[in-house]
């Protein structure tokens, strides 16, 4: 092979190698952001350091926001700052007329390219006059490459978890990961959502417990893998446990799974999905002393009145607020008129 041959051989196998080399190194920035650190971290905002008066009761709100995408915003759409801006507002709006002193979100984006860079955190801080807040992250990476084409749809870079807004003070917040699905390629998790339960400890008053403390865990449970989130609603239940019944409880969220009565287990229109064989609620409900506001506390009303998913034409039940050490629940509602997410809220007033 003469010189000039051998040059333009090194130059044609070279250039897709390289090419090669720069995408996968392109690919695994993109899929850092991601720390060690992350998976314990949790963090607090104090704007008021006022402590409120004890109170027989608390006023609680659980809310899929789906980062502020409204009724048709999926995880992979992008949307222009004032569209999300607006649908902060309507809930914001929401929890201010439901007058609720402690709302446990979840799919909080904090500044993401897909939501216009708004930090909705402090955007709901703000709007709601709820001072005391924490966050975790479940969905954090230098940039997801997703959808594919257009280059111009990328997810690109993400900031997103769940997030508790409070009237009360902080006393301590934590993250308790969860394993991803297993049944994911390795590449795949890299770019996967770190879901956790989120624990809260809020000084409430004297009337809540001895030291005026109560409990408050958020959690938002696999979408798309029953064994996965059979195996984190295992782990939920253990820690769960592992805490004394002392202290009031509040356990509520996004557990993407339906309840244990439920004719319907698949089929449903809006998603391909079937839920047979699950019994992820069924986990929570063996803990001891626990209640569900809607499941335990609301005889004699249709299913249907409860159901949260999807929010414009509701077919099934996602979202629970469980509780314990509480006298019982009062005024629990899905209010039907609250469209400003793909999930509805469920408000419920707990009494001590």
């Amino acid at each position: 092979m003469s010189k000039g041959r051998r040059i333009m051989f090194k130059v044609a196998v070279g250039i897709p190698v390289a090419a090669l080399l720069l995408t996968g190194c392109a690919l695994f920035w993109a899929s850092l952001g991601w720390t060690d650190a992350d998976l314990g971290r949790a963090e607090v905002y104090d704007l008021d350091r006022s402590t409120p008066e004890a109170t027989h009761s608390i006023r609680v709100m659980t809310w899929n926001i789906g980062f502020g995408g409204g009724l048709k915003g999926g995880p992979t759409d992008r949307h222009p700052g004032a569209e999300v801006r607006q649908n902060l507002g309507s809930i914001a709006s929401a929890i201010k007329s439901a007058r609720s002193d402690v709302v446990l979100l979840q799919e909080v984006d904090r500044p993401s390219s897909r939501t216009g860079g708004i930090d909705q955190l402090e955007f709901l801080m703000k709007q709601t006059g709820l001072t005391h807040a924490c966050f975790v992250a479940t969905w954090k990476n230098n940039y997801v490459p997703f959808p594919y084409l257009p280059i111009s749809g990328h997810i690109g870079p993400v900031v997103s978890g769940q997030a508790v807004l409070s009237r009360f003070p902080i006393v301590e917040c934590r993250r308790v990961g969860l394993p991803q699905p297993q049944s994911n390629k390795w590449w795949y998790n890299r770019f996967y959502l770190h879901r956790a339960v989120q624990h809260v400890i809020l000084k409430v008053g004297s009337v809540a417990s001895e030291d005026g403390t109560i409990d408050v865990m958020n959690v938002h449970l696999e979408a798309f893998s029953n064994d996965n989130r059979r195996q984190q609603a295992a782990i939920l239940v253990d820690y769960v446990r592992g805490h004394a019944a002392s202290r009031p409880l509040v356990l509520g969220g996004d557990f993407n799974s339906i309840p244990p009565f439920s004719v319907k287990t698949k089929g449903f229109v809006d998603e391909d999905i079937d839920f047979s064989g699950d019994d992820t609620i069924e986990q929570i409900q063996r803990i001891p002393g626990l209640s569900e506001v809607i499941i335990d506390e609301t005889p004699g009303l249709p299913p249907t009145v409860f159901f949260t998913y999807p929010a414009q034409s509701p077919s099934r039940r996602l979202d629970y607020v469980f509780h314990r050490g509480f006298t019982g629940s009062i005024l629990t509602r899905v209010p039907r008129s609250a469209t400003f997410s793909d999930h509805l809220p469920v408000i419920t007033e707990l009494l001590f």
